[in-house]
């Protein structure tokens, strides 16, 4: 029984080591590349999901439940066993605490970017253009582009086909739907005619 303990506690410990250095690397993604969170918070058929709220459920129903447990076990562990494993179950405990700590704190910064992506506030906030009309057919197929940046200018947004892609380093490129509002297309125009693109590419044909 005492072996079976032991295991499991070493189990629940990686498990929560894992979640942890992902909860660290989720916070990374949005602090360096936050326009990232716009393909995981759009479906395929553009609806808008927040990822804060799936995140939040996920923590409450299986995660705090879980996070008892493994406390609970790993305490016994660290409290009672004699024979030099006292250490496992501390730092079992330890690195449960912090996962699940990390990830409550990560769940409101999910929060703010969920809001800032559907209301184009924040970081997207030039994508606003206020008392915009609807445009037509003709003026949003003058309004599409396609947009490639970064290494190998891999990631892609086009407008026309309603994708975007985006590069995984070492494994292939992600394509997902994504479209559009009218105003975040008139938001883009007016920014590139700020910019001057316009009148850079023509002085260049």
């Amino acid at each position: 029984m005492k072996k079976f303990l032991l295991l499991l506690n070493n189990y629940l410990a990686n498990f929560w080591f894992i979640l942890l250095l992902l909860t660290i690397a989720g916070y990374l993604v949005i602090i360096f590349d936050p326009t990232t969170v716009i393909a995981f918070s759009l479906g395929k058929n553009g609806e808008f999901y927040l990822i804060s709220s799936i995140i939040w459920s996920f923590w409450v129903s299986f995660l705090l439940p879980l996070a008892l447990i493994s406390s609970i076990l790993a305490t016994i562990i660290w409290l009672k066993d004699k024979t030099g494993n006292s250490y496992h179950g501390f730092s079992a405990l330890l690195i449960t605490i912090l996962s699940l700590g990390l990830l409550f704190l990560f769940v409101p910064r999910l929060l703010t970017l969920d809001y800032e992506i559907k209301n184009s506030t924040g970081v997207f906030k030039p994508l606003i253009i206020e008392n915009h009309k609807a445009l037509t057919e003709t003026q949003r197929a003058d309004l599409n582009i396609i947009f490639r940046y970064g290494v190998s200018a891999k990631n892609e947004l086009d407008t026309a086909k309603q994708t975007f892609t985006k590069d995984m380093i070492t494994d292939p490129v992600i394509t997902t739907d994504l479209k559009l509002s009218d105003s975040e297309l008139v938001g883009i125009h007016e920014m590139l005619k700020n910019l001057k693109v316009f009148e850079d590419a023509s002085k260049n044909t």
